[in-house]
């Protein structure tokens, strides 16, 4: 729950200081999604969850590879 908290938290505050859809929003988002659906593994499997929740390292990825809008206008 903590991690889902977390990760909702930083999704909002990307969302606060861009104000719109971004590179930063989707690789911020992305922890959050794959944290609710391991938050209801957890209740089930606790076992699996940590596995399913290393996935969150995916945003990493997502920021690494999507293209930098830098400059005016971006």
């Amino acid at each position: 729950m903590h991690l889902t908290a977390i990760a909702g938290l930083n999704a909002w505050l990307w969302w606060t200081i861009l104000g719109g859809w971004r590179t930063e929003i989707m690789a911020s988002l992305f922890p959050l999604l794959v944290f609710i659906p391991g938050t209801i593994v957890a209740a089930f499997a606790p076992q699996v969850a940590p596995f399913l929740w290393f996935i969150a390292f995916g945003g990493i990825v997502i920021r690494r590879f999507l293209p930098n809008r830098t400059g005016p206008g971006a």
